[in-house]
C-alpha cells in the first residue's frame, strides 16, 4: 500500500547538496526525517535553537545552518535526482513554507542537518496519551491502565486481536508494550479499517498525505492503493480537534511508529523479532468465534456500551450494523467458552447525557446486567477510576492480571 514515485530533477543549491551528503542520507530519507521532525514538537526545536517566536519557521533553519548568509552564498544551483511524486512535493511545499520544491527540500535539508548535528533526529516521540481519530467510547482515559496489563501479559502469549478496533489506540498500545509478535485490527467499520491499513502499511507515504493540505484535490485523479491512502488521510483529517499541523502530526507519527507492519521490535524475553500487524473487517461475533480458541492470544473487546447511541459506523453493504441487547448477550456466552485470554470492556453505570439527573436506578440495573452474565463464572474484574459525571469504566477478564479481584 505505497504511492507510486517517478524520477524528478530538481534544483538546490550546491552547499546545501554537500551537506546533503555530510547527513550519509538519501534526500528521501531527509524528506521522511523532515516529516518526523513533527513527531518531536517542531517548536521545541524552535526553542532549542534559540528562535525567539517571529522567526519560528522552518525557512530559518537556512540561517542557522549557513550562519546567516544569503541565499547567493549557498553556492550555483545544481540538478538532483530525486524518487518522489506529486503528493510528497506539494506536502514537503506545504510543511515547510517552500514556494516550490527545491525550496522545500533546501529547507529540509538544513533542518535535519542540524537536528543531526545537535543529536536530536533520533529522539523518540513521546508515549501515546490520545486516540489517532475522535471517536465515541475511545480508550483516552484509560491509556494507563490497559498500558499497565499489556506488559503484564503471560509470556506465551505473542498475539494481540482488537476485535472492536475502533480508534486503534489500545492496537497501539499493544505494540508499544513490546511483547506481541503479531497484532490484528479488527472493525466492521471499512473507513477505520482502511486508516489502520494505511498507517501500517504506507510507511511515511500516509504522513505525506495528512500533511498535503488539500486532499480533495489528490483524490480527483486517484485510484486504486492511492485512492485508499488519501481516503485514510481525509478521514484522519476530518476527525481532529485541532487542525494546526504542528499539532496533529505528532500524534500521526506516534500512530505510525506503533503501528508499523513489519517493523524490527524487541519480542518475548527481549529476542528481536519482525512485528506483524493484520487488519480485518469482520462483525465482532464473527471475530470472537474466529479467534476464541487461540490460546497463545490475547483478545480484547470493547463494543459499544449497552444501551448507548449515537455510534459511528461505515459498514459494508448489508452487514448488520445494530448492536442490540441481543447481541451483547450472545458475545457474553461467547466469552465464557473462550480459551484465550480476554479482555472485555463495558461499563456498570448507565449512560451519560448532558442533563445532571439522579442516575442510581439506572445505575443499579446497569451493574445488574453485567454482574448476571459473569459473576460467578471463575472471572476477574478491575474497575477504573470513576470519570467526573461518576461513570465506571469495568474490565473483565478469564485470567488474573495485577490488580484485577474474583468476580463472585
Amino acid at each position: 500500500m505505497k504511492l507510486k514515485t517517478v524520477p524528478t530533477h530538481v534544483r538546490i543549491p550546491e552547499n546545501v547538496a554537500k551537506l546533503a551528503k555530510e547527513t550519509k542520507l538519501s534526500y528521501n530519507q531527509i524528506a521522511d526525517a523532515f516529516i518526523q521532525l513533527y513527531a518531536y514538537k517542531i517548536i521545541l526545536i524552535y526553542e532549542q535553537a534559540g528562535l525567539i517566536k517571529k522567526y519560528q519557521h522552518p525557512k530559518a533553519f537556512i540561517s542557522i545552518v549557513f550562519k546567516g548568509l544569503g541565499r547567493k552564498n549557498l553556492g550555483s544551483n545544481i540538478s538532483i535526482s530525486i524518487r518522489t511524486n506529486q503528493c510528497r512535493k506539494e506536502a514537503l511545499c506545504n510543511l515547510t513554507g517552500g514556494k516550490d520544491f527545491g525550496e522545500a527540500l533546501t529547507i529540509a535539508i538544513c533542518a535535519v542537518s542540524y537536528c543531526q548535528q545537535q543529536g536530536i533526529l533520533d529522539m523518540k516521540s513521546s508515549s501515546l496519551k490520545s486516540p489517532l481519530i475522535l471517536l465515541q467510547g475511545n480508550k483516552k482515559k484509560y491509556v494507563n491502565t490497559y498500558n499497565k496489563i499489556f506488559r503484564k501479559t503471560p509470556d506465551n502469549i505473542t498475539t494481540y486481536i482488537d476485535v472492536c478496533g475502533g480508534s486503534g489506540i489500545l492496537t497501539a498500545l499493544a505494540s508499544d508494550s513490546a511483547n506481541f509478535s503479531k497484532l490484528i485490527y479488527n472493525d466492521l467499520d471499512t473507513n477505520k479499517t482502511n486508516l489502520i491499513k494505511a498507517v501500517s502499511k504506507s510507511g511515511t507515504d500516509f504522513l505525506y498525505a495528512c500533511g498535503h493540505g488539500n486532499i480533495e484535490a489528490l483524490l480527483e485523479n486517484a485510484d486504486g492503493a492511492e485512492k485508499n491512502i488519501y481516503n485514510a488521510a481525509q478521514f484522519c483529517m476530518s476527525h481532529q480537534r485541532n487542525s494546526k499541523t504542528e499539532t496533529i502530526f505528532p500524534k500521526l507519527c506516534q500512530y505510525s511508529q506503533s503501528l508499523q507492519s513489519n517493523q524490527q521490535t524487541s519480542g518475548k524475553g527481549g529476542k528481536e523479532a519482525k512485528r506483524i500487524v493484520e487488519v480485518t473487517n469482520m462483525d465482532c461475533e464473527t471475530a470472537i468465534q474466529k479467534f476464541m480458541n487461540h490460546s497463545n492470544a490475547l483478545l480484547v473487546i470493547d463494543p459499544p456500551y449497552r444501551n448507548t447511541m449515537g455510534y459511528e459506523i461505515n459498514a459494508p453493504e448489508n452487514a448488520d450494523t445494530a448492536f442490540p441487547i441481543e447481541k451483547h448477550e450472545r458475545i457474553d456466552k461467547l466469552l465464557l467458552k473462550c480459551r484465550a485470554i480476554f479482555l472485555y470492556c463495558c461499563r456498570i453505570t448507565a449512560s451519560r447525557d448532558r442533563q445532571k439527573r439522579d442516575n442510581t436506578q439506572n445505575d443499579f440495573c446497569a451493574k445488574g446486567d453485567i454482574d448476571k452474565a459473569f459473576s460467578g463464572k471463575n472471572l476477574f474484574f478491575f474497575d477504573c477510576e470513576p470519570e467526573t459525571d461518576g461513570a465506571i469504566e469495568r474490565i473483565i477478564s478469564n485470567h488474573q492480571f495485577c490488580g484485577f479481584k474474583p468476580y463472585l
